[in-house]
């Protein structure tokens, strides 16, 4: 009986652990299977928060210590796995878990160190109390496996992205009447891309990186899959959380001409301060060669500090008549903007846009320069830009039900963008005022404080605002406290679904609603 219940044990606490587990391979995926960025994520957000149930298995082992081996004890044990087993849940996801190659072989190294652990506890068994101790260790630090997993198959990996990352230079290397424009910053260079890809297809076969392809295994992936010898201009995005990740593209795709957007605080949770991201986007520029070319937003005064250090030509746009490409005459709506551009030689050219925002006129100026550079005139740039649809999820207007204007900014969120979408909103003339976010994240020693100001902001624009999450939207409460926002217009919801239910409560016919940011499932709370 003692040996029936400790094998039943095993094999509940086997079950458990390979449902719970698929959560921790699901959130080991979404931090790009870095080991130290997943523990960073991991404690803070998991370390000791069970459901009462998930504490069972701790009572065993108080059995044991009293009163030694028992068939009680190890049938209590098993009792326990199985309850957990039967009443674990995975969270709800948002992106769900995308079973690639490297996933698959990341869950199959996972299994094989799970199930020779479970092994060793079968043919080998130690004392219960020892057995139960190795358990309950796994029971209350689930993302084990996992990460060992990683560990494991880690020279595997290695080896695997080296020969694709070196099929793809090479690739690249036999196309030599491709250019390669390479895009960073800390907000924006998803806009810019897609707005020069459109752009530049007005002349050119072109090819732009899809969705949020902008790490070195996704350019690499782009680069194998999509490019061909046909294509005559490549438009990359280049994202980085840490110091060397643009570097690190850059020499995968040798850009021969580099755009940084803008610089903000965005992942200071990584990179611990601003001059850190300065100098992480500027690896774009010092990468470029000596007949490359640098496109940069010099109304950032942190880009403009830089500037003087590029080792190619700069060409710098902005709104002030002292640069090379400024945009004046700008006129908002709420369907969109016209503004001039003004370029070399007193060019200048009039635009207009269905994008929303003062941003949109920064990414719009941006890339008609880098197109007029590369041999598209400013004529074309407006009449490509003029049929631009809005950008997924980025000041996106769309037309909800009960006829209720929604301003969809849903993309992962910034200071500075918060704060346009907040003018976006105010621009609207007629209905109530709506505002539905979590707040903004990975912005380090200052997170707190920048939500505490964007919602003190939210209150002098706002009619009602419903904010999403648990402790993560103190500071955002707190901001609205301080503006004497009142408490019978706003309200806290633990989900989106939830959100959108009170939504239906609040809203009326005529009503603008902005969607500010929808944390991925790495900050769920």
């Amino acid at each position: 009986m003692l040996k029936l219940f400790y094998i039943l044990s095993l094999l509940f606490f086997a079950a458990y652990l390979v449902r719970k587990s698929l959560y921790f391979l699901h959130m080991m995926q979404q931090n790009s299977y870095r080991p130290r960025r997943y523990l960073r994520w991991y404690f803070p957000r998991q370390s000791l928060r069970f459901s009462w149930w998930e504490w069972l298995p701790l009572l065993p082992l108080f059995a044991v210590a009293a009163g030694g081996e028992s068939v009680f004890a190890r049938g209590f044990l098993a009792a326990s796995y199985l309850t957990l087993c039967l009443l674990y849940r995975r969270p709800r996801q948002k992106k769900p878990l995308v079973w690639t190659a490297r996933a698959k072989r990341l869950c199959t190294a996972a299994l094989f160190l799970l199930g020779s652990m479970i092994t060793w506890l079968l043919l080998s068994p130690p004392h219960l109390f020892i057995g139960v101790g190795v358990l309950l260790i796994l029971t209350y630090l689930p993302l084990i496996p996992v990460l060992l997993g990683v560990l494991f198959i880690y020279p595997l990996e290695s080896a695997i992205n080296r020969r694709y990352f070196r099929q793809a230079q090479t690739k690249l290397a036999a196309l030599s009447r491709l250019t390669t424009i390479g895009i960073t910053g800390s907000f924006g260079k998803t806009s810019v891309k897609m707005i020069l890809g459109e752009i530049l297809s007005e002349k050119y076969t072109t090819l732009v990186t899809p969705s949020s392809f902008n790490t070195p295994m996704g350019l690499t992936r782009v680069i194998r899959e999509q490019l061909r010898p046909t294509h005559e201009m490549f438009v990359a995005e280049m994202g980085a959380k840490q110091r060397g990740d643009i570097a690190e593209l850059c020499r995968l795709t040798k850009p021969r001409l580099g755009i940084i957007t803008a610089l903000g605080e965005q992942h200071l949770e990584t990179f611990g301060n601003i001059e850190n991201i300065a100098a992480t986007k500027f690896e774009l520029i010092q990468s470029l060669p000596p007949k490359g070319l640098a496109i940069l937003n010099c109304d950032d005064p942190l880009i403009a500090a830089q500037a003087k250090n590029s080792p190619c030509p700069v060409v710098r746009y902005g709104l002030s008549p002292e640069l090379d490409y400024w945009a004046g005459e700008i006129n908002y709506g709420a369907k969109g903007c016209s503004f001039l551009i003004h370029g070399p030689d007193q060019v200048k050219v009039s635009f207009q846009t269905k994008l929303l925002g003062r941003h949109n006129v920064y990414n719009i100026l941006g890339a008609a320069a880098a197109a007029h550079q590369l041999g598209v005139s400013l004529e074309e740039a407006a009449r490509a830009v003029k049929t631009l649809p809005p950008i997924e999820h980025r000041l996106q207007l769309r037309q909800g039900t009960a006829d209720i204007t929604i301003i969809d900014d849903a993309f992962n969120s910034n200071p500075l963008g918060a704060q346009i979408a907040l003018e976006v909103l105010a621009s609207f003339e007629s209905g109530r005022k709506i505002l539905i976010t979590p707040g903004m994240i990975e912005l380090g020693a200052k997170e707190d404080q920048l939500n505490r100001e964007f919602s003190q902001s939210a209150a002098l624009v706002c009619d009602y605002i419903i904010l999403v999450g648990k402790k993560r939207i103190e500071p955002l409460k707190k901001g609205l406290e301080d503006a004497n926002f009142p408490p019978e217009r706003w309200t806290t919801v633990p989900s989106l679904t939830e959100a959108q239910k009170q939504l239906g409560l609040w809203a009326e016919a005529g009503d603008v609603v902005l969607f500010e940011n929808d944390l991925p499932d790495t900050y769920s709370e």
